[in-house]
């Protein structure tokens, strides 16, 4: 199944994900947000400024404009300088990430993975990884 652009450019829709409980729409996007047929399917956070993502896309959905992050998975779109800072007294690799709230693609799931460590300290994070085809 092929979505054309006005530009006549296609989409292939089997590669973006379709969350039946959010469709946004060309002019509702909230302040800082840009609509995209076929947008990236996560995005930095304060907490997680460079997210691992796969390739694959989410059909018709909000996301931040160039330049900005999301405060939180769910929050409003800021910029980076505007994110809380983080206490020192707080391990930040001692939050367990989880796979609450992430819609992954058609073909793929969310599992938690390890990152690389860094000072000794080795974070993990949720990301959408293919599913295993026998």
């Amino acid at each position: 199944l092929l979505l054309l652009r006005p530009s006549t450019e296609a989409i292939i829709t089997a590669h973006c994900a379709n969350n039946p409980e959010y469709t946004a729409e060309p002019d509702n996007c909230p302040q800082n947000e840009v609509f995209m047929e076929c947008g990236s399917g996560c995005e930095p956070t304060c907490l997680s400024p460079q997210p691992l993502c796969s390739a694959d896309c989410a059909l018709n959905v909000c996301r931040c404009k160039e330049g900005f992050i999301r405060s939180e998975p769910e929050g409003p779109c800021i910029i980076p300088s505007a994110c809380p800072p983080i206490p020192t007294d707080i391990d930040m690799f001692s939050i367990m990430p989880t796979c609450d709230g992430i819609a992954c693609p058609d073909r793929t799931h969310c599992e938690v993975v390890d990152l690389p460590c860094v000072d000794s300290q080795c974070p993990q994070e949720a990301v959408c990884v293919d599913d295993d085809i026998p």
